[in-house]
């Protein structure tokens, strides 16, 4: 199996998991919720900066599954 390759793909679903709590994180802000704000952009900002080194980790793989 190509761990990179399924790093990469992963980063980018990661991202793009956090990117979908903005939604919330907005909705959260306009209650006026501030401690659920505070969790939402930990939550996001963990997920972006995981799954882009997810993704910069797998940048070089290549278009192979399995080997």
């Amino acid at each position: 199996m190509n761990f990179r390759y399924v790093a990469r793909l992963l980063g980018k679903l990661l991202s793009f998991v956090s990117l979908t709590m903005l939604l919330p994180l907005a909705w959260s802000a306009y209650r006026g919720e501030w401690d659920i704000v505070r969790i939402f952009a930990d939550s996001i900002l963990l997920g972006i900066i995981l799954g882009a080194a997810l993704a910069f980790w797998g940048r070089k793989a290549e278009q192979e599954f399995f080997r």
